[in-house]
């Protein structure tokens, strides 16, 4: 069978149910057999054809997906797909997307080129992800892209006996409404990220230590380093506010691009900013704490093992404001 698109957990096969205009044209075969439950609840019914009723016609989703694969801008089959999570070596970078721009969108393929060279030991290739990022352009409305790359064809056995030739994985999820997702509780966990400098896949001790956070009952965990100092979340950093100044952790954490973006906005709305090591007694004299990363922007932290923070301070119209003012790039990859 030929490489068919993925739609949340279903292959779609070949079949008598035709696409609406809008996928028809972006997306190859207009005849579908069967599309995964995941797809119904997304349609969004402004382009409903009228057919007969022996032809089932699905209405436009205009790409509101609850999730979608290409693999250097084709249709992404699901063997090649597998082997990511056989392997598990690859990087990563997630953003969101809004009428065909993202905020810091060059710091992205930054991080892409940079993190390519260091595990791979050669930098993305430009056309594959210039294909892979084509299908985000047209897309209406919000939704929040990765774009992993890895080498399909690297073997477990033996991953350094021939040069890499990495591909890049483009996938969507739907994004969240702002300003809808509630204050964060957070467990502190003695954890380090391995390679905490790359945005790399290997997500999973970072994931069992989110999930031993929520099974405690609380949302999301918060590592300490070996020096018993505030790093950051499984997939977001943290910053804090002195009632003076936003204070970022010092310890080796990723260098997330919301947290840069935020960071370099703060003094247009009179915020400073400072970096320093951060244990959790000199977390207790802070006003406020929150999150950031490319998904939700920054999100309001309630509490940290019990101790709590102000989630109605003045600080949070101010990073809003300071967010608002960081330019949407076009999605433009130079050679």
């Amino acid at each position: 069978m030929a490489a068919l698109p993925i739609f949340g957990r279903h292959r779609v096969a070949l079949s008598g149910i035709r696409l609406p205009p809008c996928l028809d044209s972006g997306l190859p075969g207009a005849r579908w057999e069967q599309f995964g439950a995941a797809l119904a609840p997304n349609l969004c019914g402004t382009c409903t054809s009228r057919r007969r009723p022996t032809t089932r016609t699905l209405r436009c989703v205009c790409v509101r997906l609850s999730a979608m694969f290409e693999m250097n801008g084709q249709p992404a089959d699901l063997d090649v797909v597998g082997q990511l999570a056989l392997v598990n070596y690859g990087h990563f970078t997630s953003f969101e997307v809004g009428s065909g721009r993202v905020r810091g969108f060059a710091l992205h393929m930054a991080r892409l080129e940079n993190d390519c060279r260091a595990l791979f030991g050669c930098g993305v290739p430009a056309t594959s992800l210039r294909h892979g990022l084509k299908m985000l352009e047209a897309m209406p409305g919000r939704t929040v892209a990765r774009v992993t790359v890895y080498d399909p064809k690297l073997m477990l056995g033996a991953p350094g006996k021939q040069p890499a030739s990495p591909d890049v994985l483009v996938s969507t999820r739907a994004a969240s409404e702002a300003g809808t997702l509630p204050p964060l509780r957070l467990r502190t966990v003695s954890y380090q990220r391995e390679s905490p400098n790359i945005k790399h896949v290997g997500l999973f001790g970072p994931i069992r230590e989110r999930r031993q956070a929520q099974l405690a009952g609380f949302d999301d965990a918060l590592f300490l380093d070996n020096y018993s100092r505030i790093s950051e979340g499984p997939t977001w950093n943290i910053g804090f506010y002195d009632g003076h100044s936003v204070v970022w952790p010092g310890s080796d954490v990723l260098d997330g691009v919301t947290m840069r973006l935020l960071d370099g906005m703060l003094p247009a709305v009179g915020i400073k900013s400072r970096t320093s090591g951060i244990t959790l007694n000199e977390a207790a004299t802070m006003l406020c704490a929150f999150a950031t990363n490319a998904a939700f922007g920054f999100r309001i932290i309630a509490s940290i093992d019990g101790m709590t923070f102000m989630t109605d301070h003045q600080l949070f119209n101010a990073l809003s404001n300071a967010y608002s003012l960081v330019p949407a790039e076009p999605m433009v990859v130079d050679d």
